[in-house]
């Protein structure tokens, strides 16, 4: 089984999306480091998962559980979008996550998300970590296309935010 770069995507000036294109392979691996323009703790943004385009004011085609630093789970149904990030977590501008894609045509299509948040600066800080397991029902094509968009939008995603995906069948 050998990974291919699929897509990547780097934004060379501030904005909120990111976008990765031309998914055609069954087996995904996406890598996504947003940072902010601003670093506060007020909430400055919210990286969200879409698929194919959809925006966060449209379709409910997506179910999933997550859990904040070993939490409780919390599950959603009939949603626009999945967390990359718990939108209770402070300090969200540096984030990274690690998101796992099963893209068969004639299935539902899962995801593993693992997203951890840089918090507040320095040693004495530790990160934030978050789980996300869902599926988009779409039973009749293929993900195309990965969107992060930014749900909160107090800030834009810094110059340097980037998703990279890796496919294989």
């Amino acid at each position: 089984m050998a990974w291919a770069k699929s897509s990547t995507n780097t934004l060379s000036s501030s904005g909120d999306a990111l976008d990765a294109t031309g998914l055609d392979k069954k087996f995904n691996t996406f890598l996504v480091h947003t940072i902010s323009t601003t670093q506060s703790s007020n909430f400055d943004i919210l990286p969200v998962l879409e698929y194919n385009g959809d925006s966060v004011l449209t379709g409910t085609d997506i179910a999933h559980r997550f859990s904040q630093n070993g939490g409780a789970d919390v599950a959603q149904t009939s949603r626009i979008y999945a967390h990359f990030s718990n939108g209770s977590q402070a300090n969200m501008y540096n984030i990274f996550n690690v998101g796992y894609l099963i893209n068969i045509s004639s299935e539902e299509k899962l995801h593993i998300i693992f997203s951890i948040v840089g918090n507040a600066d320095g040693a004495a800080n530790a990160p934030l970590r978050s789980e996300d397991y869902g599926k988009k029902v779409l039973t009749s094509g293929l993900i195309t296309e990965i969107n992060v968009s930014n749900y909160y939008g107090n800030a834009d995603y810094a110059a340097g935010t980037n998703i990279t995906v890796l496919g294989t069948d």
